[in-house]
């Protein structure tokens, strides 16, 4: 799916259906907010997780909690115009998987 989601996100296909930003949080807040975000998704959902760039502490936390959580499908980062390496787009997996 990641290439086929890359695709259409560049094409303008499909937009994130919901954002969250992480700016100004510390670690232990970010992922406590991530993680409340992602299970109040449907499935199949597309958002957009916006962390900034700055340090690289909130990215890795980030990448952490989304590749931990059971229900993301996948996570790529953000084209230019949805902000890049400061974002991550998050597909949400059903919650019977």
């Amino acid at each position: 799916h990641g290439p086929r989601l890359r695709r259409r996100l560049d094409r303008g296909e499909i937009e994130p259906t919901a954002i969250l930003d992480l700016h100004g949080l510390d670690r232990e807040q970010a992922a406590g907010r991530l993680d409340t975000f992602i299970a109040q998704r449907s499935a199949a959902e597309v958002v957009l997780v916006i962390h900034g760039k700055g340090t690289g502490i909130l990215a890795r936390t980030v990448h952490q909690v989304l590749d931990a959580s059971r229900r993301v499908a996948e996570h790529l980062p953000a084209p230019a115009r949805l902000g890049g390496d400061g974002a991550r787009v998050v597909r949400i997996r059903s919650r019977g998987r």
